[in-house]
């Protein structure tokens, strides 16, 4: 014997989706959202972010201001991650 709410089925807009393959989906939409929302002018700021950051650590290298043989790939990938960093959006957890 079937409820007539059976038979309805999902007229309330519930998803019969897993609470797993929602979240699955929540993240691919975040990801995608992620690169989306960043704009040109952006991309173009962190690609003169990383040229001038390659210039003052050729220089340096160039100079013999210290024992540091990896200054440029490390200023380059300190930038990208900050740029990046700037993007995520951390809950709080606070009580």
């Amino acid at each position: 014997m079937t409820t007539a709410t059976a038979e309805l089925g999902n007229i309330f807009g519930r998803s019969t989706r897993s609470a797993r393959s929602r979240r699955v989906m929540r993240r691919r939409l975040m990801r995608r959202a992620f690169l989306a929302d960043i704009t040109i002018s952006e991309w173009i700021a962190l690609a003169l972010l990383a040229w001038m950051l390659a210039m003052v650590g050729w220089s340096v290298q160039l100079a013999n201001w210290g024992d540091l043989p990896n200054i440029v790939p490390t200023a380059i990938i300190a930038a990208v991650i900050a740029f990046f960093m700037t993007r995520v959006r951390f809950r709080n957890n606070t009580v």
